[in-house]
């Protein structure tokens, strides 16, 4: 099989959104959704501790869905609808 190691590099990444050259991470800060500007050649951002804004992070990423639906249909669309979200058990801190 293949054991050639990936680089930890934007241009390697589904996450790499190449049009608005950012990271598709979003991170929460203070209600505040921001998505990190990149170019190709960037390392990954979220293997070591990276700065936002003046504030240092240990990067904890985890999966949330996030998606609208309509309310009659119940099927996804864009635009006004219900918001539906999707993450893991404890997400939040403590249940």
């Amino acid at each position: 099989m293949f054991n050639k190691k990936i680089e930890a590099k934007c241009k390697n990444c589904i996450l790499f959104n190449r049009t608005e050259k950012v990271c598709n991470v979003i991170i929460l800060h203070e209600g505040e959704r921001i998505k990190v500007p990149v170019e190709t050649e960037d390392d990954c951002f979220y293997s070591n501790k990276f700065t936002v804004l003046g504030e240092e992070f240990t990067p904890e990423i985890e999966q949330v869905r996030m998606w609208v639906e309509d309310p009659v249909t119940g099927e996804q669309i864009d635009g006004n609808g219900i918001v539906k979200i999707q993450y893991k058990k404890g997400f939040f801190g403590e249940d």
